[in-house]
């Protein structure tokens, strides 16, 4: 749960940079652990005009990749969940 949390800490410090006014969270959700796994989560809110969906997704994608990279954190799973409505 420590190793979690402090995941959730150092990708919640590298989506701040660029998306720090869309970006909600970490939150532990109501049930925060499935299968062995601990839960956070985070909670873009992108406006309907974005053009720049594709670079957002490429930077999560990156910012995912550099969080993996991190000390410690290469047993971190990271989902990223779209939801169009």
């Amino acid at each position: 749960e420590g190793v979690v949390a402090q995941a959730a800490m150092i990708f919640n410090n590298i989506l701040r940079v660029h998306l720090n006014d869309y970006l909600l969270g970490p939150n532990v959700p109501n049930v925060a652990r499935v299968k062995g796994m601990y839960i956070q989560q985070f909670l873009l809110k992108l406006p309907n005009s974005s053009g720049s969906l594709n670079r957002v997704k490429q930077f999560l994608h990156i910012s995912k990749q550099q969080l993996v990279n991190e000390s410690g954190m290469n047993g971190v799973w990271i989902d990223f969940n779209v939801d169009p409505n």
